[in-house]
């Protein structure tokens, strides 16, 4: 199941601090979060997530440059991992790694269960 109700676009310093705040929801209330970033949020679910532990993909970013949302990536995941709540996020890498240039749209997800 796919998310895609709220999210929020723009530039990166503009979007932070509203995706931050709908993280820090997710962060106390989950006990599994994984923030990622693609150019196709339903392949990505169906050849990643779906049919796991993960009960869904929430869409928190999207943005037509490929660096703004690999920025967020890494500043969400690097967030996550200094809060105090209960659940750290299940990345292994810090974020960004995977995007190209020359998409028309990038996403940054997280996915919960």
């Amino acid at each position: 199941m796919i998310e895609n109700n709220k999210i929020t676009y723009g530039n990166f310093d503009d979007a932070f601090p509203t995706v931050k705040r709908r993280l820090n929801g997710f962060l106390a209330s989950y006990d599994l979060i994984k923030i990622g970033a693609t150019t196709n949020p339903d392949t990505r679910w169906r050849r990643g997530y779906a049919g796991d532990d993960w009960a869904k993909m929430v869409i928190l970013y999207e943005s037509k440059w490929a660096g703004s949302t690999q920025k967020m990536e890494r500043e969400l995941i690097e967030y996550a991992r200094a809060t105090n709540f209960r659940v750290r996020p299940e990345n292994i890498l810090p974020g960004g790694e995977m995007l190209e240039d020359g998409a028309r749209q990038y996403f940054v997800y997280i996915v919960v269960g």
